[in-house]
């Protein structure tokens, strides 16, 4: 069994209402974002996500303590869909962007 095959993707909701989202795996947690709702132009609801470091993304960080948050609960499909694919372009950028 692989590093990736044992990694699930999970939100917190913290104890002001803000959610965050992150791969897992018994040890750490890896790219923790601010999962953003919002909607656009037309009315429809929008996430929007922005790395939990204000300077870059981080690869693994310790789990945050249990009394930070209300709650942990798998993401939907959608949501994680959408923020492994942020976290895709956003490696995809930097990668660009410093070679």
């Amino acid at each position: 069994m692989t590093e990736q095959n044992i990694r699930s993707t999970f939100c917190i909701t913290l104890l002001d209402g803000s959610v965050v989202i992150f791969e897992a795996d018994d040890r750490f947690w890896y790219e923790p974002c601010w999962a953003i709702h919002g909607e656009d132009k037309d009315g429809q609801p929008t996430v929007r996500f922005m790395p939990v470091q204000k300077y870059g993304m981080s690869k693994a960080v310790e789990p945050f303590l249990r009394e930070h948050y209300l709650c942990l609960y798998p993401a939907e499909p959608g949501i994680e869909q959408h923020y492994k694919s942020f976290v895709g372009k956003y490696h995809e950028y930097v990668t660009k962007q410093f070679n």
